[in-house]
């Protein structure tokens, strides 16, 4: 290793020290051992594992992850199935993730009022399905939907909608949601942790009993996420990059199945699939959290454990032929212009995941010290690139993305790209960048067992890629034992001509689109109720007590000689976090974020750009500077042995950064394709329409200075904007393990200050427009879908007394599969994919309240849908039961929910902009216990109906009926550059 360059007085000892300090991994054989609980369960768990996991087997052959933790009142709650969509029959591709929607409409117990009238009628529709299937007369298609449509409306009569919705927000669940992989599928909540057995009941009931009903309008939302898929051109390349690198696994398949089979469905087959692989032994359950093994397994075997194992089929999969050249394919589309490298590996089992993740992080490391990082993107060569790994249980993927600059080809950005990957081949890297990636790895690792939910999905993605769990332990100590020598040779042999390349240019999309058939919208009773849910939701436990922050005694504040505020908290982890927070931001100053982003790609006296990035990379140190509104932060992270050190790096930073012209150039270079990019991001437009609908084009988001206003800035001026942040007076905040006193002495030392501080400018304020009438904004855009955005604003800013309001709108009407307006818009009518609402509170007290509404839907749908989301924004839908279980449900969720130490100091800050002290949950959960219908029909009636709400519209224009859109307002075309303001 060799020897540091930066303050000698660190030396070589403090390398040393800090690999040592980091080996919780290391020193292990990590040996599997069997031992028994305190009631007898045997049980088996790997040495020196940082998680605890017990691993139990259930009598039926269910295997049971354990991993317990006290730091929460919540557990993290996975079923997985050994069973993706690799496993499906080739004439019903789709299978595995159309079951996995349908595990959420009930059971013959669960979702119905009357199974015994309901399955014969389902009996039938499954009968028709597999008669539509096997005829290509188009007419005669037509005729058997057409029955399918009539037997349906009479089965939705039986039906109990939504029920397992209801009975997940009875239990307090949050992220309620599945998955469906090429290998295996899951289904996870997180529960209080007093809500294991009722959860054990509800799911084990589900996994082993599932009904197709209401089949054919979840089927149009299958429709509508395949034809959502044509519009995301991340989804594309995904696609276009498994057809090029697979052509006999059946990876090459997208999971969600090919347009003709999901024309062509079975019922028949999805039963037959189920029956085969969703069987104990092929299951696995894992439990992270506040939860006792010898009080889970028990509830476990009687609620699970009632089911009986069953043989599995083998399958196996055809092996792959190696790729002896490169295999080229395009893509179209009007958005940016990209390309994806990308190498076939073994699957995550083997030493290929090994050695690709060290070569992963030679490449690229969150853009601190990789090669493309240095060599491209921080050199300007190209406009970015990154670098990423995919790895399933028979194959991984190394790929590499790259956007080409202004007038760059898309040939020259992957040439570029595979020059470095040979740089690696010719062992052109520093040695010690194995130990520094590996020791960042730990980090993050470390980091990630702070939250149960991270912990389960360590679980999951092991054993359910088939990687023995002791192995998954052991993976970051042998990552140590990896040399240069092992990679270089690793390199040469995997990554050669066997490569694909994925051209997206700019040009116009190829779309295939799953047509829909004429589809009743169904009449379902809310009111109906299944026994099982009747006896459910009254069996609740006791309830737990709300732990609260005293954010007051907790941080006191200590004010410094020069009137300054240093906050301080004291965490054990071993890790530290520092900040600056100054009271000026873009609002104050909108060249601040350019500056800092200037500022970022600069060295100092002693560093180049590229060498400063290495060191702090080498040490483990995570730096960063950024601008919100009103305020400019500067947050240090890393480990608290190198506290000091990394304090005396920042201020270094700060004293001796070096101005240098030609990368201000670039810079400005890479902003213009930046702008450019983000007109392109979706994501991007949606947030800037909402923008330009309230305020108009004078907004934040469209208040950037304008490429030629940076051309004609001094960039040694730019950089004096960045040393003048250290003039306004600000707040610094510490959490670790050393004293208050030490800390204040060592920032002391280091933090210049001048002897009185500058007065703080104005901010740049922005007036809201009148919106006194209702208002469309329709945008063309190239795609399938229609996409809409509505909001309505309120002359109200943040208050405390509305958060319990918010929270019950949000989870009750308007956000989540069981609330109103997605039931309603999406499960009853199959209007949209998605749809839903929600109270957005601003973060300041000048800004107004909003309520916000969203649908996806077909383009022919775009006015049916819209009317139905201002019907049931304009006259609340009220379903007392509803209503109940979902005030239960917010309440538990405080009752459960801890805030992570973590976020303490970040959340306190921003109660101090909102002139508050404490914790507002507290009085959250005091107006939830005291909600009453009638109390939110009042907040409804004030805050939520509107009449002048303000529609944005994006899709492709030639699609759209515009006469139909007049009753919501006076039409008005944009643009991305009337949004964006360039």
């Amino acid at each position: 290793m060799k020897n540091i360059s930066w303050m000698k007085k660190v030396g070589l000892s403090i390398v040393i020290t800090f690999f040592i300090n980091i080996s919780l991994f290391g020193q292990s054989d990590f040996v599997v051992k069997e031992s028994q609980d305190a009631i007898g369960n045997t049980y088996r768990y790997v040495t020196d594992d940082p998680m605890d996991t017990r691993i139990y087997k259930l009598e039926n052959g269910m295997e049971v992850y354990i991993s317990p933790s006290n730091d929460e009142s919540r557990i993290q709650a996975m079923v997985a199935v050994k069973a993706g969509s690799a496993v499906e029959p080739l004439e019903s591709t789709g299978l595995a993730h159309y079951l996995e929607h349908m595990l959420f409409k009930g059971t013959s117990r669960i979702g119905t009022v009357n199974w015994n009238a309901e399955k014969p009628l389902l009996d039938q529709i499954s009968e028709l399905y597999e008669q539509h299937r096997f005829t290509d007369n188009e007419e005669e298609k037509k005729l058997i939907y057409a029955k399918i449509d009539s037997l349906s409306t009479i089965a939705a009569g039986y039906v109990a909608p939504n029920e397992f919705s209801k009975l997940a927000a009875a239990m307090g669940a949050t992220g309620v949601n599945a998955a469906t992989t090429y290998d295996f599928t899951y289904y996870r909540e997180n529960i209080p942790s007093n809500e294991l057995e009722r959860w054990a009941e509800l799911e084990s009931e589900r996994m082993n009993n599932v009904v197709l009903r209401l089949f054919h309008t979840e089927l149009e939302t299958v429709y509508e996420e395949y034809n959502r898929a044509q519009d995301n051109d991340g989804r594309q390349l995904f696609y276009a990059l498994l057809d090029n690198l697979f052509k006999k696994h059946p990876y090459k398949r997208p999971v969600i199945g090919f347009p003709e089979h999901l024309k062509n469905p079975s019922m028949v087959n999805i039963h037959r699939f189920f029956n085969t692989y969703y069987v104990p032994n092929n299951m696995v359950i894992i439990l992270s959290g506040e939860v006792v093994p010898e009080q889970a397994i028990p509830v476990l075997e009687k609620y699970f454990g009632k089911y009986g194992e069953k043989e599995l089929p083998e399958v196996t999969f055809p092996k792959e032929d190696p790729i002896t050249e490169p295999r080229v394919s395009e893509l179209f589309s009007k958005e940016e212009e990209k390309v994806i490298l990308a190498y076939r590996l073994n699957g995550k089992n083997t030493d290929d995941y090994k050695y690709s993740m060290i070569m992963d992080g030679l490449l690229s490391n969150s853009g601190k010290a990789g090669l493309l990082d240095i060599n491209l993107n921080q050199a300007a060569k190209v406009h970015a690139t990154s670098s990423s790994l995919l790895f399933l249980k028979d194959y991984g993927i190394h790929y590499f993305s790259g956007i080409p600059k202004k007038e760059q080809s898309l040939e020259e950005v992957q040439t570029l790209v595979r020059e470095e990957i040979e740089k690696i081949k010719r062992g052109e890297f520093e040695e010690w960048l194995l130990e520094a990636i590996v020791n960042n790895m730990k980090l993050t690792h470390i980091q990630g067992l702070e939250s149960s939910i991270t912990k389960a999905s360590y679980i999951l993605y092991s054993v359910m890629y088939g990687v023995p769990y002791e192995k998954h332990v052991a993976f970051l100590s042998e990552l140590d034992k990896v040399t240069k020598e092992d990679v270089v040779s690793f390199a040469r042999e995997r990554y050669a001509d066997n490569y694909t390349l994925i051209y997206k240019r700019k040009g116009e999309k190829q779309l295939r689109q799953v047509e829909k058939p004429d589809i009743t919208p169904l009449t379902l009773n809310n009111e109906n109720e299944s026994d099982f849910t009747k006896q459910f939701v009254h069996q609740e436990p006791e309830g737990l007590t709300p732990q609260f922050v005293d954010y007051k005694s907790t941080f006191p504040g200590t004010k410094l000689k020069n009137g300054m505020d240093f906050y301080f908290l004291k965490d054990t982890t071993g890790l530290f976090s520092f900040r600056y927070i100054i009271p000026a931001g873009k609002d104050h100053d909108g060249l601040l974020p350019f500056a800092m982003r200037y500022f970022r790609e600069l060295g100092t006296s002693k560093f180049t750009p590229d060498s400063l990035k290495k060191e702090l990379f080498r040490y483990g140190i995570s730096f960063s500077i950024s601008a919100s509104d009103d305020k400019s932060y500067i947050n240090v992270r890393g480990l608290d042995e190198y506290f000091k050190e990394a304090v005396e790096l920042t201020e270094h930073i700060f004293a001796d950064v070096q101005n240098d012209p030609e990368i201000y150039r670039k810079q400005i270079e890479k902003e213009k394709v930046s702008r450019e990019l983000q007109k392109d991001n979706v994501r991007a437009i949606s947030a800037h329409a909402q923008q330009y609908m309230l305020y108009g084009g004078n907004n934040s988001f469209a208040n950037d200075p304008s490429v030629s206003t940076l051309e004609s800035q001094d960039p040694a001026a730019m950089l004096e904007k960045i040393a003048h942040l250290f003039n306004y007076k600000h707040t610094i905040y510490y959490a670790g393990n050393r004293s208050e006193k030490e800390v204040i002495r060592i920032v002391k030392k280091s933090h210049d200050l001048p002897k009185t501080f500058a007065e703080i400018p104005a901010k740049k304020e922005y007036n809201y427009l009148p919106l006194n009438s209702p208002g469309v904004y329709f945008m063309d855009y190239d795609m399938v879908q229609a996409q809409v955005r509505m909001v309505a604003k309120n002359d109200v800013p943040y208050s405390p007394e509305l958060l319990a309001y918010k929270e019950m709108y949000d989870n009750y009407y308007g956000v989540g599969l069981g609330s109103i307006i997605f039931q309603e818009i999406r499960e009853s009518r199959a209007l949209a994919y998605s749809s839903g609402s929600y109270y957005q509170m601003e973060v300041t007290n000048d800004e107004d309240n909003v309520v916000v509404g969203y649908v996806g839907t077909q383009a022919n749908k775009l006015s049916e849908a819209m009317h139905a989301l201002e019907g049931l924004m304009d006259t609340l839908k009220f379903d007392p039961e509803k209503f109940e279980i979902a005030r239960k449900a917010a309440i538990k969720s405080l009752e459960s929910n801890r805030v992570p130490q973590k976020y303490w100091f970040g959340r306190y800050m921003g109660f101090l902009d909102k002139g508050i002290d404490y914790d507002v949950r507290e009085t959250q959960y005091k107006m939830l216990q005291e909600m009453t219908p009638e109390k939110f029909m009042d907040f409804f009636s004030k805050y939520i109906r509107n009449s002048n709400k303000q529609y944005f519209i994006r899709s492709k224009k030639e699609n759209i009926d515009f006469e139909s859109l007049k009753p919501f307002g006076e039409l008005k075309e944009i643009t991305r550059e009337d949004i964006f303001g360039y």
